[in-house]
């Protein structure tokens, strides 16, 4: 117990009452004193905490600090690239997160085996199964250190106990670690970093011949 307090910042007090389980009221609770807020898809960012919400929701977005941060941008941007870009206008009125869309998302899932499961969902088994019928998969699992939404070292417990029996076709899984949050790519270093670590995994996967054969006989097959 004193070693995750140690840990996390978190009293040891608190961290009973919470029966050990550091969800998203760590984020209002760390920095309480200052009265800050850490941001649930950055926790290096901070907004003033008044107390009202309870905690951060990162599926509402609007009480992120993150999201207060980087949401008018995005926004901004988006509809630059829709309008400009794309050539697409429209009069509905655009929303970067909707809240009643994950209010009404239907989130139940049928894994591999074809039981159904609902709530929180682990699809590690799902990728084990895509790797295990092709083979010359190559994936990357992109991790950014601050990330409180998907914390990145429970994205790695994940990726090592899904059943993937075969060490050969286990070592085409790369994982990466980036000072960022959970959208890499807004870090400079970290885009720069993850650009570099995305075009040496095309690059391996498009110069082997015989992977790419396979791949495509393995296509064909499928229809």
């Amino acid at each position: 117990m004193t070693k995750l307090s140690e840990y996390t910042g978190i009293d040891v007090a608190t961290l009973t009452s919470w029966k050990l389980a550091v969800g998203y009221p760590f984020l209002t609770t760390l920095l309480q004193d200052r009265k800050l807020a850490l941001g649930a898809y950055d926790g290096r960012v901070t907004a003033i905490d008044s107390g009202i919400a309870g905690e951060v929701d990162p599926a509402a977005g609007g009480n992120d600090p993150t999201m207060a941060a980087v949401s008018g941008v995005y926004t901004a941007m988006w509809n630059s690239y829709l309008n400009e870009q794309l050539k697409f206008t429209s009069n509905s009125e655009y929303t970067d997160l909707n809240t009643k869309v994950f209010e009404g998302w239907d989130f139940t899932h049928t894994d591999p085996t074809g039981a159904k499961q609902t709530g929180p969902l682990n699809t590690s088994a799902d990728l084990a199964a895509l790797m295990a019928i092709n083979v010359d998969l190559r994936v990357l699992s992109a991790n950014g250190f601050y990330d409180f939404v998907t914390p990145c070292y429970r994205t790695v417990l994940d990726l090592q106990q899904m059943p993937l029996e075969n060490a050969d076709v286990r070592k085409n899984l790369t994982i990466r670690f980036y000072p960022s949050g959970h959208m890499v790519y807004l870090d400079g270093d970290s885009r720069t970093a993850l650009k570099k670590d995305m075009a040496e995994l095309y690059d391996a996967a498009t110069h082997d011949t015989e992977a790419v054969s396979r791949i495509l006989t393995l296509q064909q097959s499928k229809g």
